[in-house]
């Protein structure tokens, strides 16, 4: 036993080096994932804590891939390499959205596919200077000295894969020594700029990962909701109104990228560019609305207005309808459709982007009218806006009851190339 143990201990020992080595992926990580060199010196000397655990993360992937491949050099380039594309695209998202690389982000692989074509310049000269480092740092250490053992035997493997996933383990778990609560390291889920500033990519990736999967919430339980239930007005039934009987349809318009551009300061116009709407907006009760979403991410808008529930008691940067919407749950739809209503939905994109298809179901719609049922009357590259409307009275049309529809337009989506409107003269 006493054999087992020693050996085991040259083996750690002989892979010690491998700490030093993870510091360099870290540091150009935090690179590539802030932008600036300055704020990740500061970073690192201000959060030793957050730093010592990028580095023990970073070094159990080097660990786990190392016993797995059993050559140390292969091991540290496709770790690091692996590493350093996903806080890259992190910095770049979070110069675009203002939200860095998230766990759940790779759930929505086709949302995410859709806004690649729009990432353009990646390869600025602070990009490049940082993998060039790398690269200098990385050959350094791994060919110019003797730090590194190039491969590994079967039963050295095995303990180097025990040894990573107990790391792994531990910091996921925070044990069996509370380390992160000691130190007052947590996630910040409501700011999550804030939480890979704070904690480093790394670090915050993980942190980000077990929030992910743990449904359990302080003060969250049935007994908890049915007393604010119970503490509720009950609604007034619409039979008890003097207007009983009317039942007008009711359209909700989701009309993408629209906004008003005569309320920017200083700006003039020769004309109403909006005359119609601002019509409306005067013989018609209006109001404003602010968006919980720039930049993708349509389904939180739909999110907030069909259900009433906010995004901001999620966490930032994640997509209600592909994380949580698992179950029935009450919306305007099932409200409306409670009442005699016919509830249809209508997308002009295809019926899998968010997850639509099973969510508009899980929401007691009766009816989705996604792209794939569209007539082909194209704007530029998306439908047409004139055939959503035409759409939505086709539908009014067929049902001989009231009817609730919920619409959204693509026709004035992202991206504006010269030549996609028409002109218009006087």
């Amino acid at each position: 036993m006493r054999t087992l143990l020693l050996n085991i201990w040259k083996s750690v020992k002989a892979r010690l080096p491998l700490i030093l080595a993870a510091l360099v992926p870290v540091l150009i990580m935090e690179v590539l994932s802030r932008g600036h060199y300055g704020e990740m010196v500061s970073w690192s000397a201000g959060h030793i804590p957050a730093l010592l655990f990028n580095m023990m993360i970073v070094t159990a992937c080097l660990l786990l891939a190392f016993a797995a491949i059993g050559r140390a050099r292969i091991a540290y380039w496709v770790i690091s390499a692996l590493l350093l594309i996903l806080s890259l695209v992190s910095g770049v998202k979070l110069k675009l959205l203002g939200v860095p690389l998230l766990p759940w982000d790779f759930v929505l692989a086709g949302e995410t596919s859709d806004m690649v074509q729009y990432v353009t310049n990646i390869l600025t000269y602070r990009v490049l200077i940082g993998l060039l480092i790398f690269a200098v740092a990385s050959y350094f250490l791994l060919y110019r000295t003797s730090l590194y053992t190039k491969k590994a035997s079967a039963k050295e493997r095995i303990v180097l894969a025990v040894i990573s996933l107990l790391m792994i383990t531990a910091i996921y778990k925070d044990g069996p020594l509370p380390v992160e609560k000691w130190l007052g390291i947590h996630a910040e889920p409501w700011n999550q700029a804030e939480n890979a500033k704070n904690n480093g990519f790394a670090f915050s990736t993980v942190l980000n990962t077990k929030m992910m999967f743990n449904k359990d919430r302080e003060g969250y339980d049935d007994q908890a909701i049915a007393a604010i239930v119970s503490q509720t007005p009950k609604p007034v039934k619409a039979g008890d109104t003097p207007q009983k009987d009317v039942k007008p349809n009711v359209i909700v318009v989701l009309s993408e990228s629209f906004w008003d551009p005569t309320i920017i300061p200083g700006v003039e116009f020769s004309r109403d560019p909006i005359p119609f709407f601002h019509k409306l907006q005067k013989e018609n009760t209006s109001g404003w609305m602010l968006s919980p979403q720039y930049g993708g991410g349509t389904a939180n808008v739909e999110f907030e207005v069909l259900t009433g529930n906010s995004m901001r008691f999620l966490p930032q940067g994640s997509i209600a309808y592909n994380q949580y919407i698992t179950n029935e749950v009450d919306s305007l739809a099932s409200i409306y459709a409670r009442q005699g209503y016919t509830s249809t939905a209508i997308s002009p994109f295809y019926s899998w982007y968010f997850n639509s298809d099973k969510v508009y179901k899980d929401f007691g719609f009766s009816k989705y009218i996604p792209i794939e049922y569209f007539k082909p009357n194209y704007s530029g590259p998306y439908i047409a806006d004139s055939e959503v409307a035409d759409n939505i009275i086709h539908t009014t049309s067929l049902s001989d009851g009231p009817d609730f529809v919920f619409a959204n337009t693509m026709e004035n989506h992202f991206h504006y190339y010269p030549g996609k409107f028409p002109k218009k003269h006087d």
